[in-house]
């Protein structure tokens, strides 16, 4: 399944956007530098243990890009499930909470998530075996750093969600679940227009 299509069709409908795509081993710091704005769909990607390929959510290389890309004024978008949880050891968590503004507080099992509130919606998450699209099994719960503020929560146990910065240097937006796994094509591009608003409006 192509979810950067799916993500990229979702900012097209909210305007005329420019919008390009790559592989994570093919990012550079050139080519992300020729964009307002990246987003990086992580889903459920996760450096498991098991696997003889690196899923790594966020490589040392793609630590380095976006450090240097966020320090030039560069916006980011984040979003997957394991984004805080797969950062385990403290080179790694001081990344996450000092470019991208969050830190590691649970992994929580989505039987108990059924729901994100906040932007002005509700949304229902695919988190059951269907036909239609993949599922989440876990979601990891955020905690904002560095100015960072909370914008949406689990409605089951008002746990954040999604965390953004609005710094002098930077935007950034972190949710701690797959975006495209929200279930209602509407109210899935209503947060991705919004985060467009807040990413590259400076």
């Amino acid at each position: 399944h192509d979810f950067t299509t799916a993500h990229a069709r979702d900012f097209m409908t909210a305007g005329k956007y420019t919008v390009a795509s790559c592989t994570s081993d093919a990012l550079t710091l050139p080519m992300a530098q020729q964009y307002q704005m990246m987003d990086l769909v992580m889903g459920a990607q996760r450096q498991d243990g098991y696997s003889s390929k690196i899923y790594k959510t966020f490589t040392q290389p793609i630590q380095e890009v976006l450090s240097s890309y966020t320090q030039s004024g560069g916006s980011v978008l984040v979003s997957g499930s394991y984004i805080a949880s797969d950062m385990q050891n403290d080179m790694e968590r001081n990344f996450t909470q000092n470019t991208l503004k969050y830190q590691f507080q649970s992994s929580e099992s989505v039987d108990t998530l059924l729901q994100v509130q906040g932007m002005n919606m509700e949304c229902s998450l695919f988190n059951l075996p269907n036909e239609q699209h993949y599922w989440i099994r876990r979601s990891d719960i955020l905690q904002p750093t560095s100015n960072a503020f909370p914008v949406m929560v689990y409605t089951g146990n008002g746990l954040c969600a999604a965390v953004a910065y609005q710094g002098n240097d930077y935007h950034s937006m972190a949710f701690g679940f797959p975006l495209e796994c929200i279930q209602d094509e509407a109210s899935r591009r209503a947060i991705m227009a919004a985060c467009l608003q807040f990413l590259l409006t400076k």
